[in-house]
């Protein structure tokens, strides 16, 4: 929740890790919790790809039993990652010449090279070691910001006594992303209602 809260707030976010598979995963999983963002991701991919403004529209109405149609409304995809943002879950040295360019504001990246992780302090606000499962806000400005309410705190710990209760290493047989409580589909649902309340409010 914290780290939805940094990438909403367009923070500098790095992710780092041995395993590019779990390191990439992660990063997705992360976007995925985010409506139709995943599918909208076209423009993450330079700080200087973004929509027009003029080509965006406000919608005036929707259709309460089309959930499409009340995401369109409440403004979902959020507009992440587009003028002056980057997306990159894996990203090579090459491309650090982009990562501290003044045209990148933001992003969220990540790397296994252990050489982003000795320069964390000069390259981004939140430093996220995957290995050891660590968060490390760099920038002490975003405490306050990234604070969870109680709320927030009582809300995440029900979906992680809710995951914990039904996981099961052993059951081969129910599918990873069959809508059972404490699956994949169900956390975004949670999230999905979190964040549509977030913008309702």
């Amino acid at each position: 929740l914290v780290l939805l809260k940094a990438m909403l707030l367009e923070t500098q976010v790095i992710f780092y890790g041995s395993n590019v598979e779990a390191l990439c995963n992660l990063q997705f999983g992360l976007i995925s919790l985010i409506p139709n963002l995943m599918s909208n991701l076209q423009n993450s991919g330079s700080p200087q790809l973004h929509k027009s403004l003029k080509n965006l529209t406000v919608a005036d109405s929707f259709r309460s039993s089309d959930r499409q149609s009340v995401l369109r409304f409440l403004g979902f995809p959020l507009q992440i990652f587009e003028n002056g943002g980057l997306f990159s879950p894996y990203t090579p040295l090459q491309q650090m010449e982009d990562i501290k360019s003044p045209k990148t504001e933001f992003f969220v990246i990540g790397s296994s090279n252990s050489l982003l992780a000795e320069q964390k302090g000069e390259l981004c606000h939140i430093f996220v070691n995957v290995d050891e499962s660590f968060v490390d806000i760099i920038d002490k400005s975003l405490h306050s910001a990234l604070q969870l309410s109680n709320h927030d705190k009582k809300w995440i710990e029900s979906i992680a006594t809710v995951v914990c209760e039904s996981w099961n290493e052993d059951d081969l047989y129910t599918p990873k992303n069959s809508q059972f409580e404490g699956s994949d589909d169900f956390i975004r649902w949670q999230f999905e209602d979190y964040l549509t309340g977030l913008l309702s409010s």
